[in-house]
């Protein structure tokens, strides 16, 4: 059975392949290595634009980065997308 493999563990092991440390990798993009380390960790995506510049340091394609499936979540403080968690409805909703 196949492991399902990330988007954000995809973007450490291309950082990894390319010899890169998060601090390098921050620096060549005009970001924070907390940035990179919240992209690794999964807490949030890299918007569109650091997406893309993503691919071009790593020399990976979107699809490579898993960055082509539907995104559902909502812009946080320009540096990317938040990743949003489902909640249930409140109880005050059907009362």
């Amino acid at each position: 059975m196949a492991t399902l493999i990330t988007w954000n563990e995809k973007l450490r092991r291309a950082r990894e392949e390319n010899g890169l440390s998060q601090v390098d990798l921050a620096k060549k993009l005009g970001t924070t290595q907390v940035t990179i380390s919240r992209w690794e960790e999964g807490k949030i995506k890299p918007g569109p634009n650091y997406r893309k510049r993503l691919c071009e340091e790593l020399g990976k394609t979107m699809e490579e980065l898993g960055f082509l499936e539907k995104i559902d979540e909502a812009p946080h403080e320009g540096e990317g997308e938040k990743i949003k968690v489902k909640q249930t409805p409140s109880i005050a909703n059907y009362v």
